[in-house]
């Protein structure tokens, strides 16, 4: 049986209250005193916060939480690897009135890219902060990128193509619109295949502003799988391609195995591509809130081609200098001035014009 939208706060905190009483396995006990708040509303579950210490999330159908049965086994298996930085444990119940997941909270402030309730944007921070929180990431993907892919069947049954062969010029195309030529940013070798958090964008990481190391902790598991190195760092470009290049850079100093920004502009322009050919799909007010959204992204990399034309311009103008200076471009003739074009129209008439 499944919750749907019509399961009210009161009844969501009743049922917790007897499941604590009742199952002595709960890792916590809930009574009327108990802090219960659902995150929001909508979705493919209700997410229940316990006193902000534990966070239960009810699926509304078997697909649902077939899903959260598999990142619970993910999560397990990534705290194997993980030690420098806070993630949770994905823990399921099925024996209940609703199955359910449930997780410890990770508390802090999100940094979505959008206006929210509790979000700290990345131009917030300072110099240090940034480049704290690059590292802090650099480190998780690098964990993150040891599993061996083999230990969890669950790992290697997802895979995200950005940029797969059938959807390229289709891709292409939309960018041009913007000024974009997809091409000039494709990767030119292949990558190796590793296990990616592959959904780091800012409403899946935790952050205190109030700290040096803001990062505390990193959350949804649920797209966890196999993938090219450099697409765990696509989504952190939403966030700001300044925090993705700067966590980028961190990482290779880890790494051996080195990622090319290149290959990371290459998947984020793609991702960009794909949502807007979504959003046109949509209904007015939904369609330009994305493509207003997708539009400031673009707008680094019609700044990077801007640059890019100003600085072949320039270069032409300053090789046309020194060719002159060094008489490889000759002088233009003088153009004669207009009484000795008169001159020599008279002297033209007065020889071939007599009789």
């Amino acid at each position: 049986m499944f919750i749907d939208n019509s399961f009210l706060d009161e009844q969501a905190k009743e049922w917790l209250i007897n499941l604590s009483q009742n199952n002595p396995d709960f890792p916590i006990r809930v009574d009327k005193d108990t802090l219960v708040k659902r995150f929001c509303e909508g979705g493919q579950s209700l997410p229940l916060n316990i006193n902000n210490e534990y966070v239960v999330r009810l699926p509304k159908s078997q697909a649902t939480f077939d899903e959260m049965k598999r990142e619970s086994l993910i999560t397990h298996t990534c705290a194997k690897y993980v030690h420098n930085t806070n993630i949770s444990n994905v823990d399921i119940y099925e024996n209940s009135d609703y199955p359910f997941a449930v997780h410890k909270s990770i508390n802090g402030k999100t940094m979505d890219k959008e206006e929210r309730e509790n979000n700290v944007h990345y131009s917030q921070l300072s110099q240090k902060q940034k480049q704290l929180l690059a590292a802090d990431l650099a480190s998780f993907l690098y964990e993150m990128h040891q599993i061996p892919i083999a230990e969890n069947k669950a790992i290697e049954n997802n895979y995200i193509d950005y940029l797969q062969s059938d959807n390229f010029l289709k891709n292409k195309m939309t960018l041009l619109k913007y000024g974009i030529n997809l091409q000039n940013y494709m990767p030119v070798k292949d990558e190796d295949m590793v296990c990616c958090h592959n959904d780091l964008h800012g409403r899946n990481i935790a952050i205190d502003e109030t700290k040096d190391h803001v990062l505390q902790g990193v959350f949804d598991f649920g797209m966890c799988g196999v993938n090219k190195r450099s697409a765990d760092f696509v989504k952190l470009y939403s966030i700001d391609r300044e925090l993705g290049r700067k966590t980028i850079d961190e990482y290779n100093k880890l790494s051996p195995q080195k990622v090319d920004i290149k290959n990371v502009d290459a998947q984020f322009l793609s991702w960009c591509a794909v949502n807007i050919q979504m959003a046109e799909k949509l209904p007015e007010q939904d369609k330009n809130k994305i493509m207003s959204s997708m539009e400031r992204r673009l707008g680094y990399f019609k700044e990077d081609v801007e640059k890019q034309n100003q600085k072949i311009n320039s270069n032409d103008e300053n090789v046309l200098k020194i060719k002159k200076l060094r008489g490889q471009i000759p002088s233009q003739p003088k153009t004669p001035h207009k009484t000795e074009l008169n001159c020599a129209n008279m002297e033209y008439l007065n020889n071939n014009c007599n009789g």
